[in-house]
């Protein structure tokens, strides 16, 4: 079955929305005809879960040890000036979960080279585990 869907940009990668019939152009740029069982637009209907935004202190260090990046936050952490390194040690020996916004943790994600991606990969592996 053929579906008329809009995308994001000229590249064609996401579907921003779905149509009855074709539209405009002028006023819904980056028009397409694809088959419904195109990929594209099976990730439209069904998107992928958000990554979750807290998992447990375990979780997130043992996502961290399969990542090989386990070691690399107690270096981190032993570079930061004294009152950060303590406050940043606390946090990091007696949390019992890990917030993925937490100021601490997005330290933590920057100086480890983490990107939004990458850090949405770390938690969607810790909540499995």
């Amino acid at each position: 079955m053929e579906v008329h869907v809009q995308f994001s940009d000229s590249l064609q990668t996401t579907i921003i929305a779905e149509f009855g019939c074709p539209q405009d152009p002028a006023l819904y740029p980056d028009q397409e005809t694809i088959d419904s069982s195109d990929a594209r637009y099976e990730a439209f209907i069904n998107p992928a879960p958000p990554p979750p935004s807290v998992v447990t202190m375990r979780q997130a260090r043992l996502a961290l040890l399969k990542a090989g990046k386990l070691q690399a936050v107690s270096d981190v952490i032993a570079t930061l000036p004294s009152s950060q390194r303590e406050a940043a040690q606390i946090e990091w020996d007696f949390a019992s979960q890990v917030e993925r916004d937490s100021p601490f943790f997005q330290q933590m994600a920057n100086a480890l080279g983490m990107n939004a991606e990458a850090l949405d990969a770390l938690f969607i592996a810790a909540a499995a585990l």
